[in-house]
């Protein structure tokens, strides 16, 4: 199938037993797969003739079990001979009268048996002991912005850009010999590294100072004039760039080929550079797209409804990007050999995730691996308190089930502004409370997990800041190129206010890591026949209007005033639209200006 369908149908979501295997394999470098019990009720399993009525009902699809539900209860009140069929758990229809006998008293599921608690924690202690001090890499000099961006994209990384883009380039020139007469193969030239630098300097800038399109930087025209995207570039040189450097693969590559290699090779850096601390989020985070492409993902409750999804695990203290993997349907894939040098996570590393990655099985094998885990939970999921599904949790109202190992947790919670109860599960919590600014009590354990899960939340937000990657483009792979070059940004941001203790803003970063970007290449900077000059304003020398006028009131001078020392004058221009107030010595030099 090619890259870009000729249907612009979003692709199907992922199941929950494949993202409950994205988390193992980052944490795990086996290729042993989770079995099905992961997979939500409502995939068809299979049922075991000797299996209990309940099990048979919960396992049918809704449609059916609300028959044969209907069908229990009409028998049971026609008949007195015969003892009702405990079938009141696969229906939420059932009186509050007919489950009273059985919510009272402990209940199985398929790997155990759970019970309602008003005290205790879970059993499991483990200490959390990294392989290495958690945060920055000892010995790494970042101690300047340039240098923290280097760290993570270092000369591997621009050597294998300059490479494929060089490559890529020739091989377009063969393809258009003889080249057309505006054909950017027909001026190319090789891209050189102190050239790359600029490029990205470039980059970064065009996210800080947003224009509607990639012309309007070398735009000439008063109002939108911006002579530093001139001195770096001519506009022609750099679209050539641009339109082929993107393409960050080799000549023939295909499908996720094109991009893979290079997201590999950036998160392989950022691994090296920085070991998580003790608690990482795992979330969904997308990038807006609108063309055509058969892994585009639709989500109407999104901000970006049409987008490219991907799976990040990231630190949950400062949003570092740990790991991450891209959708590409049933070709996603994960080779645990990339990440032999951190494949395993630390001991006792609690992940923290939202319903659509908690299953039994995950939590299982995570506890084997002596690691925690805390989610929020589907009623749907098989292996949980199965009297979340005919219990009523009124406003403020707190319940509390322990699996009979004593080492998972649950706990279902409503609030006044939701709808529908939360219900967390944990391997690490206690029956504890704590209160709000408002004075609302509520479950310590839920609290932790609003606290920590917004690990991808801050670096959305940091991305979406200064973020070129919002800029429109066909090509699905640009896309995702230039959002991993936001995501190094983040990094090195991160890793340098976490090494020189500084509080510069993200801003500040930006525009320091492009000067000194700027600077390692001022050798390189573009020496144009014409000068970049703004065109004639209105208000210059155009007729014999401009006159010297005094005046009672005097003003701050319009145009040699210095900042820290205003000064103020009775002169003005009355040709000028705006009546500046100006020093006659000053009056030439204004009107003179470029």
């Amino acid at each position: 199938m090619s890259d870009q369908s000729s249907s612009s149908r979003p692709a199907k979501r992922f199941t929950a037993l494949e993202a409950s295997n994205l988390i193992k394999h980052w944490i795990d470098q086996s290729d042993v797969e989770l079995d099905n019990e992961s997979s939500d009720v409502e995939f068809p399993q299979p049922v075991d003739e000797s299996s209990s009525d309940e099990e048979r009902v919960r396992s049918l699809p809704p449609a059916k079990r609300k028959t044969l539900t209907n069908s229990a209860m009409a028998t049971q009140e026609n008949s007195d001979a015969e003892a009702p069929r405990n079938v009141t758990l696969a229906s939420p229809n059932v009186s509050a009268s007919s489950t009273s006998t059985t919510s009272s008293t402990r209940q199985n599921d398929s790997r155990g048996q759970w019970r309602g608690i008003t005290e205790g924690r879970t059993r499991s202690r483990f200490l959390f002991k990294p392989p290495c001090p958690a945060g920055v890499t000892e010995h790494l000099d970042v101690s300047t912005t340039l240098k923290s961006f280097n760290v993570l994209f270092d000369g591997d990384i621009k050597e294998y850009l300059l490479n494929q883009i060089n490559d890529f380039a020739k091989m377009k020139c063969q393809q258009n010999t003889p080249a057309s007469k505006h054909s950017i193969y027909g001026r190319w030239k090789d891209v050189t590294s102190l050239e790359l630098d600029k490029f990205f300097a470039v980059l970064i800038n065009m996210g800080i100072h947003k224009k509607p399109s990639i012309r309007h930087f070398w735009c000439q025209a008063p109002d939108m004039h911006t002579p530093w995207f001139g001195h770096m570039f001519s506009r022609n040189r750099f679209q050539d760039i641009y339109h082929t450097m993107l393409h960050a693969a080799g000549d023939e590559a295909e499908g996720k080929d094109k991009i893979e290699p290079f997201i590999n090779l950036v998160l392989e850096k950022c691994r090296a550079a920085f070991y998580p601390y003790e608690n990482l989020s795992l979330d969904e985070m997308v990038i807006g797209f609108k063309g055509r492409w058969q892994y585009k993902q639709f989500n109407a409750q999104k901000p970006k409804k049409y987008h490219i999804k991907t799976f990040g695990l990231c630190d949950a203290a400062t949003g570092y990007v740990v790991n991450l993997l891209v959708y590409f349907g049933r070709d996603t894939s994960y080779n645990p050999e990339l990440d032999a040098d951190s494949g395993h996570a630390a001991r006792a590393t609690t992940f923290f995730a939202d319903r659509y990655y908690t299953t039994r099985v995950l939590l299982d094998h995570l506890l084997q691996q002596e690691t925690y885990f805390t989610g929020t939970l589907n009623l749907n999921r098989k292996d949980f308190p199965p009297q979340l599904r005919v219990h009523t949790v009124n406003h403020l109202e707190m319940k509390w089930y322990m699996h009979e190992t004593d080492r998972i947790l649950c706990v279902a919670f409503k609030d006044k502004k939701a709808k529908k109860e939360v219900i967390v599960v944990s391997t690490h919590a206690e029956v504890a409370t704590v209160p709000t600014k408002k004075g609302i009590i509520k479950p310590a354990v839920i609290d932790s997990y609003n606290q920590s899960m917004n690990g991808c939340d801050l670096l959305d937000q940091k991305v979406g800041y200064y973020g070129i990657h919002c800029r429109k483009s066909i090509k699905w792979w640009k896309k995702i190129f230039l959002w991993m070059f936001e995501i190094v940004q983040v990094n090195s941001y991160i890793i340098y206010l976490l090494s020189s203790g500084k509080k510069n803003g993200l801003h500040d970063f930006k525009r320091q890591l492009l000067n000194q970007l700027t600077e390692a290449s001022a050798q390189e900077l573009v020496s144009t026949k014409y000068t970049l000059q703004p065109e004639a304003s209105h208000w210059q020398f155009t007729d014999n209007r401009h006159l010297i006028t005094y005046r009672k009131q005097d003003l701050r001078w319009a145009f040699c005033s210095p900042p820290s020392k205003p000064k103020r004058t009775h002169f003005y221009c009355s040709g000028c639209p705006n009546n500046p107030h100006l020093h006659p010595q000053c009056f030439a030099p204004y009107h003179l200006k470029p």
